[in-house]
């Protein structure tokens, strides 16, 4: 675990004083919870103990409780990661979110409390819900600040109860005498202008909306422009449902022919009950995958960090669909990005070259020996490789069978790891898919031309694979040699003749004095960095 350095803000609340703010609190009414400024998860721990502890009682079936954590300090944030718990967001100041909490509970930094709570009254005056907040006493008692003054007349208006604790933190983890006042308040579900879209274009996704009429939204950061459009689909929807209560409230005996309901993204044809945090999850569910799905956001990610991500999708729709939320996967993505490409180019690198080798008293083998550096025998692959890949069926016929789709997957795979060592310098054409395809409906399995190779299918069940891209096939060599050790450390960094008698034997034996002459004064490109190939996902 982290080690943990305090800041002069910090103050882990003891259980006890926890216990005490808590005391009375109606844990059935309480299933969805906000730690805004959630430290190391003191806080949210005792909220699991309690609700569980209460469903001990005869009430297993709502024993659960839905937390959601919010801390600006990194470190804090990995512990709380850690531990298991959600980190929707970092600063709680700038937290936006159409979810619902039945309670806010928080000890926010003293020195920002009045700022705090007034953000937590703002959050639950949108939908209703608790709070329980721990101030320095003072906050409160010297109204002196427009902040302070603003916050008194917000908790007399919800006629807040206020308690004092002299002593609470005495004996904490990090103890101080500094009294502190504890402030639990209701804050009543507003009502709701029933007019569908009021004020709408009044967003900021009005911007957005202009450019994507008029074709200009590859000016606009894609990300921000998703969020728009999800926070504009979202609070449409809860403006229509708001209509509905309305329509419902109106109706003879309360009866209301119409219903709504929560549909999910799959076409399954799915719904249930309307609820306000089922419609969000729903919405999220449906805004991470659309994300996902974006080629700016994936085209460039390996397959194993595609399908990690995609994979996520259900534990994602935990968390709104933000510009932070959104910019955090980003990172976590590009943090993979480079061990992933390098872990494809180096399996690609074993396939072809030592994998599926032939034997070495058979011709026309995978396998080119040469003197390895610290090893007696090594691989470098061939201009021509073969690989088990068939495109036929069992009686010999072409078919669109388990056979022809592993062997487009598998040459699919190979171009996408040659595209991260071309870095974007040969042009695109046909998908490997449409190539082979169009090549079957001809009738002719040999010589298919694709972006990198050409391909000859077998009916004994091979595939016979001819690079025309040499240079580029001595790069992948000298990558894959290069991460196995089999090259000298100083390869492409030293002239020949700097080399050692046996790095020269070496070299001699891999490409020859003159290619390396040419590796040499290209070794910008030979030598490839996997961070050349970072995606760049949204600004």
């Amino acid at each position: 675990m982290l080690k943990l350095t305090w800041s002069d803000d910090y103050y882990p609340t003891p259980a006890t004083l926890l216990a005490e703010i808590t005391e009375g609190l109606d844990w059935e009414q309480i299933e969805y919870v906000l730690e805004p400024s959630a430290g190391k998860g003191d806080i949210v721990s005792y909220v699991q103990s309690a609700k569980e502890e209460w469903s001990l009682h005869g009430n297993w079936r709502k024993g659960k409780v839905d937390i959601d954590c919010i801390e600006i300090e990194p470190d804090l944030r990995a512990i709380l990661k850690e531990k298991g718990y959600r980190v929707v967001h970092d600063d709680f100041l700038t937290y936006h979110t159409y979810k619902h909490y039945d309670l806010v509970i928080m000890n926010p930094p003293f020195s920002q409390g009045a700022r705090h709570l007034l953000k937590a009254i703002e959050v639950q005056s949108k939908t209703g819900g608790g709070i329980i907040c721990l101030l320095n006493a003072e906050t409160l008692r010297n109204p002196y600040t427009n902040e302070r003054k603003e916050l008194a007349q917000k908790l007399g208006q919800y006629g807040a109860e206020i308690k004092y604790h002299s002593g609470a933190f005495l004996e904490a983890e990090r103890a101080t005498s500094v009294e502190v006042a504890s402030v639990n308040v209701l804050v009543p579900e507003p009502e709701h202008e029933a007019t569908i879209f009021a004020n709408l274009r009044e967003k900021d996704y009005e911007e957005y909306e202009a450019k994507a009429a008029t074709g200009e939204l590859a000016e606009l950061d894609f990300v921000k422009g998703f969020v728009a459009m999800y926070n504009r689909e979202l609070e449409c929807g809860l403006r229509l449902y708001r209509e509905y209560l309305e329509l419902h409230s109106r109706a003879m005996d309360e009866k209301c022919l119409l219903s709504v309901r929560v549909g999910d993204d799959s076409g399954s044809g799915y719904t249930e009950r309307f609820s306000v945090n089922g419609y969000v999850r729903a919405m999220r569910r449906k805004y991470w995958k659309k994300l996902f799905e974006h080629p700016s956001f994936t085209e460039r990610l390996t397959s194993n960090l595609y399908y990690e991500y995609t994979s996520r999708i259900s534990e994602l729709a935990d968390y709104d669909f933000s510009y932070w939320n959104v910019k955090t996967i980003q990172q976590e993505i590009v943090l993979s990005f480079v061990k992933s490409v390098e872990d494809c180019i180096l399996e690609l690198f074993e396939k072809l070259s030592h994998q599926y080798s032939w034997d070495s008293d058979l011709n026309n083998g995978n396998i080119h020996y040469y003197n390895g550096w610290k090893t007696n025998l090594s691989w470098k692959i061939n201009r021509r490789v073969i690989l088990p890949l068939c495109a036929w069926g069992y009686h010999g016929e072409l078919e669109y069978g388990a056979n022809y789709q592993h062997s487009v997957g598998t040459l699919s795979d190979i171009e996408k790891v040659l595209n991260y060592l071309d870095s974007g310098e040969t042009q695109s054409g046909l998908s490997v898919r449409q190539s082979i395809d169009d090549a079957r409906k001809s009738g002719n399995m040999r010589n298919i031309r694709l972006k990198y190779f050409d391909v000859t299918f077998y009916k004994k069940g091979t595939c016979h694979i001819t690079f025309r891209n040499e240079r580029l096939l001595k790069k992948l060599n000298i990558y894959g040699s290069q991460r196995k050790g089999w090259l000298p450390k100083g390869y492409a960094r030293k002239r020949y003749e700097e080399l050692t008698n046996e790095e020269q034997a070496v070299i001699d034996s891999f490409e020859g004095r003159e290619s390396y002459a040419e590796t040499l004064m290209e070794s910008q490109y030979y030598l490839y960095d996997a961070k050349q190939s970072m995606p760049m996902l949204g600004e």
